[in-house]
C-alpha cells in the first residue's frame, strides 16, 4: 500500500471525524452516550468552544475530564469528586496514568480548551484508519486495505470517539500500535523489536488496563506452532517484559507509595467485576437494561482507600462466583451473545437513527467473524483472533455496549474488511476492439 493511499485515508477520516465533532458541538445532545442532567457550570459566550463546560458530559467523561483540569492546574491525579471508588480530596489511580495524563498536558498548553483535545485526537484517530488499513494490507492486499480503510473512515463509532473526553481515544490506536509492533517482530524476531513491543503494550495498558487480556491472548494465539527457536524468543521475551515493567514502573512506585499496595496500572478491576456479577434476584433484566443493581454499589468506603476498595469488591465477586457458578456463566454467556448481536437497549432519541446502526454492527460483527475465520492460518491473523477474542472476554466477564468494544473496533473492522474481499470484485469495463477496416 502506497504512502500517498495512506495519506488520502487519512484525510478522508480527518474530515468525517471533523464533521462529527461540529455535530456534536451543534447538536450535543444528538450524539451524547446517554441522556444525563445538565452541568452546573453555565455556558457563556466566551466559553463556548469549551464543550465539557457547555453541553452534557457522559459517563467516565466526568472523570477524565476534572482529572486533566487538575492535572493542568499543578495538582496532580486528584479529583475534587467522587468517581465510583474514587474519593473526592484525595489522589487517585482510578482513571489510570496515561489519558488524564494525555488530558492534562493538552489542557495546560490550550488553557483548558476543550476543542484543541478534541481536534488533536480528531488528528490521531485519522491516522489509525491508516494504520487499519496498512495492518489489513499486511494480511491481504490492497483491496481489502481500501475496504478496512473506507470502513474505518466512516465507522460512527470510531469517528465519535474522537469526540468524546474518553479513554478510548488514545488506548484504540496504541492497542492497535502494539499489534502491529507485535506482527513486525514476528515478521523478523530481534531484540530491538520485541522492546518496541514492550513499551507499546506498556502504554496501552498505562491507558485501559483490558488491554492486557488482549495482549496476552494475541501474543499466546500467534506464537509460531512449527520451528519455533525457543531459546532466542524466550530472550526476546525477557526483553519485551523487562521494557514493559520499565514502563509501568513510575506509576506503579506512585502507586505503592500512595496506598502501600501493588497497584501497576489502575483501581477499576475489582469494582467494576462487582458493578457486573453480584447476586441479583433478575441479572439478565440488569444485563439487557444495562442497569447493574449490585449491593452494596461500589463506592468509597470509610476507613479504606481507593485500592483496599477495589479489593474489598473484587473479593466480592470472587465470592459471588463461587457461591453461584452456574449463574455467573449463565450471566456472562448472555453477555457474549449481547456482545455478538449488539441490538440497542435503550433507544432514546433518533430511534431510526439507532436501528439503522444497530443493523450496520450487527452486520459488520458478523462479518468481522467471517473474516477472523479466514486468516486463522496466518499467524497475524491469529493474533488479530487474540485481540478480538480477548476484548469479547472481558466484555463477556464485565459489560456489553458499543463504547465498551470501541479500544479493540479497528480490530472487527479489519476482520470485516478481509471478509468483503471474498466478494466478487466488480469486472472492469473492456475496451472495445477497433474496426476491421474494409476490404
Amino acid at each position: 500500500m502506497s504512502r500517498w493511499v495512506a495519506v488520502q485515508l487519512a484525510a478522508a477520516a480527518l474530515t468525517v471525524r471533523l464533521a462529527f465533532l461540529a455535530v456534536s458541538f451543534a447538536a450535543p445532545r444528538a450524539l451524547a452516550l446517554r441522556d444525563y442532567a445538565e452541568n452546573e457550570v453555565g455556558c457563556s459566550a466566551s466559553r463556548v468552544n469549551i464543550r465539557p463546560d457547555c453541553t452534557v458530559l457522559a459517563e467516565d467523561e466526568i472523570g477524565y475530564d476534572a482529572l486533566g483540569r487538575s492535572i493542568a492546574a499543578g495538582r496532580g491525579w486528584l479529583l475534587d469528586q467522587d468517581w465510583v471508588i474514587a474519593q473526592a480530596g484525595t489522589p487517585t489511580a482510578y482513571g489510570g496514568f496515561l489519558y488524564p495524563a494525555f488530558v492534562g498536558a493538552v489542557y495546560a498548553a490550550a488553557r483548558d480548551d476543550a476543542l484543541v483535545l478534541f481536534l488533536l485526537q480528531s488528528l490521531i484517530g485519522a491516522a489509525a484508519v491508516a494504520a487499519v488499513a496498512y495492518a489489513t494490507f499486511r494480511l491481504a492486499d490492497r483491496r481489502a486495505a481500501l475496504i478496512a480503510g473506507g470502513l474505518a473512515t466512516i465507522h460512527p463509532g470510531l469517528a465519535l470517539n474522537s469526540a468524546w473526553v474518553m479513554s478510548e481515544a488514545l488506548a484504540m490506536p496504541l492497542l492497535l500500535g502494539a499489534y502491529l509492533a507485535w506482527v513486525r517482530y514476528l515478521e523478523r524476531p530481534s531484540a530491538a523489536r520485541a522492546c518496541a513491543f514492550g513499551a507499546a503494550a506498556a502504554a496501552a495498558c498505562l491507558t485501559r488496563s483490558p488491554a492486557l487480556l488482549a495482549l496476552v491472548a494475541m501474543v499466546s494465539l500467534s506464537l509460531p506452532r512449527r520451528g519455533f527457536a525457543w531459546s532466542l524468543h524466550a530472550r526476546h521475551a525477557a526483553a519485551a517484559l523487562l521494557v514493559f515493567a520499565a514502563c509501568v514502573a513510575p506509576w506503579t512506585a506512585r502507586n505503592a507509595h500512595l496506598f502501600h499496595a501493588f497497584v501497576p496500572l489502575d483501581t477499576k478491576a475489582g469494582a467494576n467485576l462487582w458493578l457486573n456479577n453480584h447476586p441479583s434476584p433478575n441479572p439478565w433484566r440488569e444485563v439487557w437494561e444495562g442497569r447493574p443493581d449490585p449491593q452494596p454499589p461500589p463506592g468509597p468506603l470509610p476507613g479504606l482507600d481507593e485500592a483496599r476498595a477495589d479489593q474489598h469488591f473484587g473479593d466480592l465477586a470472587v465470592r459471588y462466583l463461587a457461591d453461584q457458578p452456574l449463574q455467573f456463566a449463565g450471566v456472562s454467556a448472555f453477555r457474549l451473545v449481547l456482545a455478538l448481536v449488539p441490538v440497542p437497549r435503550y433507544w432514546g432519541r433518533w430511534p431510526v437513527a439507532r436501528a439503522a446502526a444497530t443493523a450496520l454492527y450487527v452486520a459488520l460483527t458478523w462479518l468481522a467473524l467471517a473474516g477472523l475465520w479466514r486468516v486463522r492460518r496466518q499467524a497475524e491473523g491469529r493474533a488479530l483472533i487474540g485481540v478480538a477474542g480477548g476484548w469479547l472476554l472481558m466484555m463477556a466477564l464485565t459489560a456489553v455496549g458499543l463504547r465498551h468494544r470501541l479500544t479493540a473496533e479497528w480490530a472487527f473492522t479489519i476482520a470485516a474488511g478481509l471478509a468483503l474481499t471474498t466478494l466478487p470484485a466488480r469486472p472492469r469495463r473492456r475496451a472495445s476492439a477497433p474496426p476491421t477496416p474494409p476490404h
